[in-house]
């Protein structure tokens, strides 16, 4: 048997073994606000840094904002 065929067959095997049927997912908790922190940016920050970044990190404070506090 090829290497290749070999590899393709042994992956295979690992998933396969991987999987439990009948069984139910668990529920996901959100904890991503227990690590995820607004931005904070200097004066000279604001000044060097681009545009689209400045945007960005505005849109990632905003969504902290809504979905964290």
């Amino acid at each position: 048997m090829s290497n290749g065929k070999l590899l393709i067959l042994m992956s295979a095997m690992l998933i396969a073994s991987c999987a439990k049927p009948g069984a139910i997912p668990a529920m996901r908790v959100d904890n991503s606000c227990d690590w995820v922190k607004p931005l904070y940016l200097t004066a000279s920050d604001i000044q060097t840094l681009a545009l689209v970044t400045r945007r960005d990190i505005l849109i990632h404070n905003r969504n902290w904002q809504r979905h964290c506090q």
